[in-house]
């Protein structure tokens, strides 16, 4: 009886190690997700600021550009 109580108190302490783990990885995952979120938000903004020319900082398309002196 004593081995079968050492068992069950084994599979309860992984149990609960691993009910531990779970919430953890879950709160990274909700984090991450977040961020995530924050990131796709950012990239949608400059989208916009793209599309819309507001990052005009004197760059020239390629086939306007001059080649360097060198050449």
């Amino acid at each position: 009886m004593e081995d079968l109580e050492k068992r069950i108190t084994d599979l309860e302490m992984k149990f609960s190690y691993q009910d531990h783990l779970i919430e953890e990885l879950n709160e990274v995952i909700v984090q991450q997700q977040k961020e995530l979120q924050r990131l796709k938000n950012l990239w949608l903004q400059f989208e916009e600021v793209k599309l819309k020319g507001g990052l005009d900082q004197g760059i020239k398309n390629l086939s306007e550009e001059v080649p360097p002196p060198h050449y």
